[in-house]
C-alpha cells in the first residue's frame, strides 16, 4: 500500500553554550530560528539546556524561569512571527518556584511540555532540602 507522507524541512541548531549566560544563548537560539525560517525550515530544534547549559558554579535553581517567563515567551513570539515550530528545553522553576527541572517543550501550532523524570544531582538536593 503506497502513502503519501508530506515532507517537513527540520533544521537542527548547534552552537556553544555560554554556561549561565541565558543573556547570550537566547540570542545565540533566535539567531538560528531566524536563520531556519529563511532557509525554509518548518521546524528547529535546539540544543539541551540551550538556555543555560550545565553550568557547575552556579546553581540551576538560581537560573530557572517559568514557562511564562522572558526567555521562553521570547521563543514563542518569534517562533509565532515566523510561521515555524521549536523545540528544546531549559530549567524551569517548579509550581512553588522552589527547584528547577530539564523541561522540554515543543512551540508551534499547539505548545507542549515535558518535565523530564531523570532529576540531576542539583534536583534530588533541592528536593531533599524541601522536604
Amino acid at each position: 500500500m503506497k502513502q503519501d507522507k508530506e515532507k517537513v524541512r527540520i533544521a537542527i541548531a548547534q552552537f556553544s553554550i555560554l554556561e549561565g549566560d541565558k543573556k547570550a544563548n537566547l540570542f545565540k537560539a533566535l539567531t538560528y530560528i531566524h536563520s531556519a525560517a529563511d532557509k525554509g525550515a518548518e521546524l528547529v530544534l535546539l540544543p539541551e539546556m540551550f538556555l543555560t547549559g550545565y553550568p557547575i558554579n552556579i546553581p540551576m535553581v538560581e537560573l530557572a524561569e517559568p514557562m511564562e517567563g522572558e526567555s521562553i515567551q521570547g521563543i514563542r513570539n518569534v517562533a509565532r512571527e515566523l510561521k515555524i515550530a521549536v523545540i528544546g528545553s531549559y530549567p524551569e522553576w517548579d509550581a512553588e518556584g522552589r527547584c528547577s527541572y530539564n523541561t522540554a517543550f515543543f512551540i508551534g501550532a499547539v505548545s507542549y511540555t515535558h518535565l523530564r523524570a531523570h532529576e540531576t544531582v542539583l534536583d534530588l538536593v533541592c528536593r531533599l532540602l524541601l522536604e
